[in-house]
């Protein structure tokens, strides 16, 4: 991103959502990891394989977007729909009804 001197628009309000969309999925997914870790009383290992057996999805999709978001931004494609959000959120409410 950076390197590349191209800054990302967060003055824009699409590419703004996309950032808020990132900030709060990891609020949540580090939610719910505090949580598993609270109930399971502080238990580190069993709290990851708690956390991963009920989240592995949205943890993979959190990761995936976070690495892939920089090199959207180093590409010549800045367009949010370039991005998996789209597919991100519809797996996110499939999986969840």
């Amino acid at each position: 991103g950076l390197m590349s001197g191209k800054v990302y628009p967060v003055f824009d309000k699409l590419f703004l959502a996309v950032s808020v969309v990132i900030a709060a999925n990891t609020f949540w997914v580090a939610f719910k990891f505090i949580q598993e870790l609270h109930l399971n009383d502080r238990r580190l290992r069993v709290s990851v394989r708690s956390f991963m057996e009920k989240y592995l999805v949205e943890f993979s999709m959190l990761i995936l977007s976070l690495l892939l978001l920089p090199f959207r931004l180093a590409s010549c494609c800045l367009q949010p729909s370039c991005n998996l959000y789209p597919l991100y959120l519809y797996c996110h409410k499939t999986l969840q009804s």
